[in-house]
């Protein structure tokens, strides 16, 4: 796990810690107090504890332990991109989208006065939100005036500036004051990486909120590029004219079940395409066929149903190539 995640789950998570530590040694407990561990320590401890509070949030609803409920609604609209993927993804991501579920329950109960204090049990901790409305959510919103970060974006100090080459040729961001600390583009995260700067400089710029929903079998994360009052805007970038025909409909698919969460009947979508600097803008109806197909599709793999196979060359640069059940055994890396 990334800084910005042990950040995030070391905010939510000392609330308990420190809270049965101190009840156990008979001490105040009006003032959380600091927990001291270590980095390599807290990582562990962290997702020991948060995959102990996931079991017992699928047991309260009466789930399998080893079924899938969280999920990243991005990750779910890659399914066009690769079914397989979307799904091993969805599984490999679970842990940290539930703590995002849980930190966005706790946050917004705190700001609109539900609770007074952070929970220091787990049964508060897992019930924490669950009185919060759609309303909520909207009034929320119109409080924000420009998107804002999510635990999953990056970003870069403003004392440097930072000179970013978005042509796909070369697989370093520079910074122009320091090479030492230029961004290594050929680690896992590098398309995500390089698609947010992107997304930074080109995309349009509206307010937007991260929330929860429950849809089919699943609990949907997620986090529009925008929403206004009429729609919902989703960014992509992509290298070229070629792959902006398999990115659409990821693109179409995610604002398509954004517009569903947050109750907004069109979608407005916007493709960058590096190779010759054009951005691609479509404003469209929401299409809920295409939710209930990607839905259906998706619940069938999770059930057990093999998944369709993509384009060959998509598995060239997969990070499960070597673990996935439908790349052809010739293209796995061994």
């Amino acid at each position: 796990m990334d800084s910005i995640k042990r950040l995030y789950i070391r905010y939510l998570l000392h609330y308990i810690t420190v809270s049965k530590s101190n009840k156990k040694s008979g001490r105040n407990t009006s003032k959380p107090e600091k927990l001291v561990v270590t980095d390599k320590s807290r990582n562990l401890f962290n997702q020991v504890r948060l995959k102990h509070l996931l079991s017992i949030e699928k047991q309260n609803r009466g789930i399998s332990k080893d079924k899938l409920l969280f999920v990243g609604t991005a990750n779910i609209a890659t399914y066009w991109w690769c079914a397989e993927k979307a799904y091993l993804n969805s599984r490999e991501n679970e842990l940290m989208f539930f703590f995002i579920y849980l930190e966005d329950r706790l946050k917004y109960s705190l700001e609109l006065n539900l609770i007074k204090k952070v929970p220091t049990s787990e049964k508060e901790i897992l019930s924490a939100g669950s009185d919060i409305t759609s309303k909520d959510i909207e009034n929320l919103l119109s409080k924000k005036s420009e998107q804002e970060d999510s635990v999953y974006f990056y970003t870069m100090s403003n004392r440097i500036r930072d000179t970013i080459d978005l042509s796909g040729k070369n697989k370093i961001i520079k910074r122009s004051k320091n090479s030492s600390n230029a961004i290594n583009m050929n680690s896992r995260n590098a398309p995500l990486l390089q698609g947010k700067f992107d997304e930074k400089i080109n995309a349009e710029k509206y307010p937007t909120i991260r929330w929860n929903f429950p849809l089919g079998e699943f609990v949907f994360i997620g986090i529009p590029d925008g929403i206004t009052s009429e729609f919902v805007y989703e960014f992509k970038s992509t290298r070229n004219n070629f792959l902006k025909s398999f990115i659409k409909p990821v693109a179409e698919t995610q604002a398509d079940f954004y517009g569903k969460f947050f109750n907004r009947k069109e979608k407005r979508i916007q493709i960058h395409v590096l190779e010759t600097n054009e951005v691609h803008t479509e404003q469209t109806s929401i299409d809920e066929n295409r939710i209930n197909n990607t839905l259906k599709g998706f619940t069938e793999i999770v059930n057990g149903s093999e998944a369709f196979p993509p384009k060959p060359w998509k598995c060239n640069a997969c990070e499960y190539i070597s673990l996935c059940p439908i790349t052809p055994i010739k293209l796995r890396k061994h």
